[in-house]
C-alpha cells in the first residue's frame, strides 16, 4: 500500500518523480489520464504507463487511455509507445483464476487495434507457482497478439 501511495503522490505531484520511471495503474482509482496529462505537460518524467487489466484493473482501458492522451497532447507526441498493459497470469488454488497464454494473446491481438506495441505479464511468482504454461508460454503469446511472433 505504501508504494502505491508514493505513486500516487508522485503521479498527483505531491512529490518530485524520480528519472524516469514506468508507473504502474493497478486499479481504476489510482490515476487518471487527466493526472498523467498534467504530469506529461509539465515536463513530468512518465516513461511508461504499466496497466493491469482485467480483474485486477477493471475499467483500465488501453486504447481510451492512448486516445485520450492523444488528444490532449497532438499528433506529435506517440501515445502509444507510452501505454503498456498487463494482464494476470494463471494463479489462486488449482491455478484457476487469471489468463492462459491464448486469452493473452487473443486480448493483446484487440488492444493491438487501438495501438498498443506491447505489454506484461503480471506475476512471476504465480507463473512459476501454476506449471501448466511457462514464461515462455507467455511471451510467445503476446508476441503472437501484437503480431510479432518469431519465426518457427
Amino acid at each position: 500500500m505504501a508504494l502505491v501511495t508514493i505513486l500516487l503522490a508522485m503521479l498527483l505531484g505531491f512529490l518530485p518523480a524520480p528519472p524516469p520511471t514506468a508507473i504502474y495503474i493497478g486499479g481504476p482509482l489510482l490515476a487518471t489520464p487527466e493526472a498523467v496529462l498534467r504530469d506529461l505537460k509539465t515536463g513530468g518524467q512518465i516513461s511508461r504507463l504499466l496497466f493491469s487489466v482485467g480483474s485486477a484493473g477493471t475499467g483500465n482501458e488501453p486504447g481510451a487511455w492512448i486516445c485520450q492522451i492523444a488528444a490532449s497532447l497532438g499528433p506529435a507526441f506517440d501515445a502509444a509507445a507510452l501505454v503498456r498493459p498487463g494482464l494476470w497470469c494463471r494463479h489462486g488454488e488449482g491455478c484457476t483464476e487469471g489468463d492462459a497464454p491464448e486469452a493473452m494473446a487473443d486480448a493483446f491481438r484487440t488492444w493491438k487495434a487501438d495501438g498498443v506495441r506491447g505489454g506484461f505479464v503480471w506475476l512471476y511468482d504465480d507463473l512459476r507457482a501454476c506449471p501448466a504454461f511457462t514464461a515462455a508460454d507467455y511471451a510467445r503469446a503476446l508476441r503472437k497478439g501484437l503480431g510479432d511472433e518469431p519465426p518457427a
